[in-house]
């Protein structure tokens, strides 16, 4: 793939993202994938994003030792 293709690709890509954005929550949600298996809590259905992407990073096994200053 030359530069020029690459370059005509990307933009294609941005183009028909433009056209998805609208619908990208409804698209995902029609997958039905549960947050524990995207890893994520920002697509809770209860609305609390702050509340469980707090939680979530507080339970993280990254934050299990305190890190010294």
């Amino acid at each position: 793939m030359s530069g020029d293709q690459l370059e005509r690709l990307r933009a294609s890509m941005l183009q028909l993202l433009a056209v998805i954005r609208p619908n990208a929550v409804a698209l995902v949600d029609a997958f039905d994938f549960p947050d524990a298996l995207l890893c994520s809590v920002l697509g809770c259905y209860d609305g609390q994003v702050y509340d469980k992407l707090y939680n979530w990073a507080a339970n993280s096994p990254l934050n299990s030792t305190p890190v010294s200053s």
